[in-house]
């Protein structure tokens, strides 16, 4: 099945890039009424719409619907709101750029919840550690996490490029 086009896109949404909102303008079936605000949450967290029987994310539409193709790269959300489409909030980059950009720790992160801190329980210590092309940077061991979260977050405004403050 291909994707769906710019034109057709148009006829069926209505898009406010102030807002992130889609509306339907034109419903693809009895249950959807004009005017109605289009879409739903995934499970991640991201904004989906339905349109016949493909699934395309809100933001993905968002950027064709703005500029006329598909993006070329991931979505990135810049604020780290999944639910915000807003045109300005998105931008089209390569999956390393949009990684550097997370604000918030793997929900596995069970230990400590902040983001490039893990704590090692035997050794009583935060440990902080920061990727960069593919490759870990250890970046110490600290008694306290605001300590450690501190060496990640400095490290990572040097050498994330991706990421915006």
């Amino acid at each position: 099945m291909s994707l769906i086009t710019a034109p057709v896109l148009r006829e069926t949404l209505d898009y406010d890039p102030k807002t992130g909102i889609f509306t339907w303008a034109k419903p693809t079936s009895r249950k959807i009424k004009q005017g109605a605000i289009a879409g739903s949450v995934r499970s991640q967290g991201y904004m989906r719409i339905k349109i016949g029987s493909k699934e395309y994310l809100q933001h993905r539409l968002a950027w064709l619907y703005v500029y006329g193709q598909w993006p070329e790269n991931e979505i990135d959300h810049i604020n780290g709101n999944r639910k915000d489409n807003r045109i300005e909030n998105l931008r089209d980059v390569p999956k390393a750029l949009n990684l550097q950009n997370r604000i918030a720790a793997n929900r596995s992160n069970q230990s400590t919840g902040v983001l490039g801190v893990t704590f090692r329980p035997q050794e009583k210590f935060y440990e902080a550690k920061i990727s960069v092309g593919g490759r870990t940077n250890y970046l110490g061991i600290f008694k306290q996490l605001e300590d450690a979260q501190a060496a990640y977050l400095k490290a990572k405004a040097a050498l994330h490029p991706g990421m915006i403050e």
